[in-house]
Parts: structure tokens; C-alpha cells; sequence
């Protein structure tokens, strides 16, 4: 988590940073508060971030809708080469049950 209040600033050195201190099998998330463009959302999926949120509630901006904002993340995942996962995928993934 980047970029809220008494966090760590939204910033491409400091995830580098937090990337490099985690165990490489270890799954990781990336949550970017109050963005306003793409730029380390891509990085963050680049460095293999397991999971991603993007959501009217982080974004700077109100003129998009989560859908939007969803189908931008996806396009992107996608163009960067990642896999984007199915359902029952995310479950496993998160470890519930469904």
C-alpha cells in the first residue's frame, strides 16, 4: 500500500525497494492510493505483483468508473505479457473458498 496517509510514498524507487526485500516464491499486491495515471500500476504488474487494485476510491480523478478503470488494468496486464486470472483462479489465489 503506496501513497496513503502515514504510508510510504507512491513512488518507483520505494516499490523497487519494497520488490527487492521480498522472498522471490512469495506472492505479493500492489495497492496505489490516489493515482492518477497507470505508470506504476505497469510496474508493479512488470515486477510480478500477484495481485493489483484499482478502483474509483484510489483513483484522483472521478471521471472513470471501476469498470473502467478495471478494463484499463487488464488491457495493460495483458500488453505487458501477464495472464489475467479466471474466478476460481483468484480464489485460489487468495485462499477462499467458493
Amino acid at each position: 500500500c503506496l501513497g496513503f496517509d502515514s504510508a510510504l510514498p507512491a513512488t518507483q524507487d520505494v516499490l523497487l525497494t519494497m520488490v527487492n526485500s521480498i522472498p522471490k516464491e512469495r506472492k505479493w499486491g500492489f495497492i496505489h492510493h490516489n493515482f492518477s495515471n497507470f505508470r506504476l500500476i505497469a510496474v508493479a504488474i512488470s515486477l510480478g505483483a500477484t495481485i493489483i487494485r484499482v478502483g474509483r476510491e484510489d483513483y484522483r480523478e472521478s471521471d472513470k468508473s471501476n469498470i473502467e478503470l478495471v478494463e484499463k488494468a487488464v488491457k495493460l496486464s495483458r500488453e505487458i505479457g501477464r495472464d489475467i486470472a479466471t474466478v476460481e483462479e483468484a480464489r485460489l489465489i487468495l485462499g477462499i473458498g467458493g
